[in-house]
């Protein structure tokens, strides 16, 4: 430019030409809001028209944008003289003519740009303009979902889900293009004429940085339930929810079982959600999806058939690398009513009899009366889960049932042959226990090895006597005699003890062989 030139913009805001063919905005107050143009060399004419700057060269005619400051457009104009607006129309003048620029309506403009894949020039445009009849504003949104496609093919995937969720497309025309994810039922018609030309998602090959093509579609369909938010809350969902609200969440329910399969238990759970029931059992069901399957016809209320799939997948019969195993079952149930407890209680102490006896142990109806005893008939075929359901009973419910002590103490006694651990329980449970069968367990204990612990039943029933000649007299094991008196006066008062102390002393005064007598008194 061999001059500089000023146009206004609006009230108080001014587009002024400087060296090297800048343009800059200028406030009445001298201060810039907006960034700088660059022009292109040999202007001599600008004026400005929402939302473009249009400037006059000797050869042609060029159109920026005020957005970005780019040119749009350019025509051929040689000779080109005067350019102005005269009654909202722009002139354009050379030596023997005079036209008018007349701008293109918007839609055709739009239609162009989408024509040539020119998406963000195209959002620009909708950005830009002024409309208010609801016809503009619907084909401006057709338009937008258009452009919100060609990002999706270009494979440009987070500036598609941001697109399209602006531009409320149907979710349907998204779903529709996973053949793993859309209903095999659905009815659903695509827009007409299309929104795209991709024929379906694995042709579209996402861009470096961007996430995988379901990944794209989980955060889409999540981003517009909103979940979080709606959950609990009085606001109004969004209208493409309520619209599609079943679609939507039956998508959602499916994309987790791909990549998240740990939230579809707690999805499942929530009680806003809406599902299409039929197509997700189907979907379950073609996929050996049966920990799935049995959650949803939980949440139907099918308990029967949830409880069903999962005895299958206990027992063997059946697998699904996405069941949590025994202990989920057992939880399951013991929030159930007893007859289920009774029902599928076999087949879980039958595939692990120490988890699965917590189906008892854990049950709402734990201590019932009736309960602990049909638990105790049931557990007759399971040994060792009958052992830990006793001791349950007797150590932690601190039953004051004879019968459950007693019970106990038997199958310790049949365990100490093997485990010395088992031997320690049952020394522990004579000395604690105030309802066994002391005399009871005495006969069964003639005759076997377990000598000590038949010396602190004696020692419960006060025959310190019999108890201290058995292991001194006897055994000849005195270390084991002191162990006795220690155990044996813990529970003991005053006047127990001097008794336990004076049979020991007439045991070690009085040995049933004089030899002794000396050896007794060094002890």
């Amino acid at each position: 430019c061999t001059s500089y030139m000023i146009t206004r913009i609006q009230e108080k805001e001014f587009l002024v030409t400087g060296p090297g063919n800048l343009a800059i905005f200028v406030t009445g107050e001298g201060t810039s809001q907006r960034p700088p143009i660059q022009l292109t060399a040999n202007l001599y004419r600008i004026i400005y028209s929402n939302p473009y700057v249009i400037g006059l060269s000797p050869e042609s005619i060029l159109v920026y944008s005020l957005q970005d400051g780019k040119v749009k457009q350019g025509l051929s104009y040689p000779g080109g003289r005067c350019l102005g607006i005269y009654d909202g129309t722009i002139l354009v003048s050379a030596s023997s003519q005079m036209s008018a620029l007349l701008p293109i309506p918007w839609q055709t403009q739009a239609e162009n740009l989408l024509r040539n894949e020119n998406v963000s020039d195209v959002l620009e445009l909708l950005n830009s303009l002024h409309i208010s009849s609801d016809e503009a504003i619907s084909k401006a949104q057709v338009m937008r979902q258009r452009a919100g496609f060609v990002f999706l093919s270009k494979g440009q995937l987070t500036k598609a889900r941001e697109v399209l969720i602006q531009a409320r497309v149907d979710p349907r025309e998204i779903i529709a293009l996973y053949p793993d994810v859309r209903s095999p039922n659905s009815r659903f018609v695509p827009a007409t004429p299309p929104l795209h030309n991709i024929p379906d998602i694995s042709s579209v090959k996402p861009s470096e940085g961007e996430p995988d093509v379901h990944q794209f579609l989980l955060q889409y369909l999540l981003d517009i339930a909103d979940i979080e938010q709606v959950e609990g809350s009085t606001e109004t969902k969004n209208t493409i929810l309520e619209t599609h609200e079943e679609v939507v969440h039956t998508s959602i329910v499916k994309l987790y079982t791909f990549f998240y399969p740990e939230k579809v238990e707690q999805f499942l759970k929530k009680e806003t959600i809406l599902l299409d029931h039929e197509d997700l059992l189907e979907f379950f069901q073609n996929r050996d999806f049966l920990h799935f399957q049995a959650l949803l016809h939980e949440k139907l209320n099918e308990t029967k058939e949830s409880l069903s799939l999962w005895s299958s997948l206990i027992s063997g019969h059946s697998v699904d690398p996405f069941f949590p195993g025994i202990d989920f079952v057992v939880r399951k149930v013991c929030v159930l009513e007893p007859d289920y407890c009774w029902t599928y209680c076999h087949q879980i102490l039958e595939a692990d009899q120490i988890q699965g006896v917590n189906i008892f142990i854990k049950h709402q109806m734990a201590l019932d009366t009736d309960f602990i005893d049909t638990a105790l008939d049931i557990l007759r075929k399971f040994r060792d889960a009958r052992r830990i359901y006793l001791e349950h009973l007797v150590l932690v419910q601190k039953s004051q049932v004879e019968q459950h002590h007693n019970l106990l103490a038997l199958m310790l006694i049949e365990d100490c042959k093997n485990n010395s651990e088992s031997s320690e329980k049952l020394r522990n449970l004579i000395l604690s226990s105030n309802y066994l069968n002391m005399h009871f367990l005495l006969d069964k204990l003639r005759g076997t090895a377990l000598h000590y612990e038949s010396a602190i039943l004696l020692g419960r029933l006060s025959r310190y006597g019999e108890a201290l000649q058995l292991l001194i007299n006897q055994l000849g094991d005195h270390d084991l005699a002191q162990t006795f008196c220690d155990d044996i006066a813990k529970t003991l008062d005053r006047k127990a003890k001097e008794e336990l102390m004076f049979q020991l002393l007439s045991i070690y005064l009085n040995p049933v062989e004089p030899s002794k007598k000396e050896e007794f008194l060094v002890k």
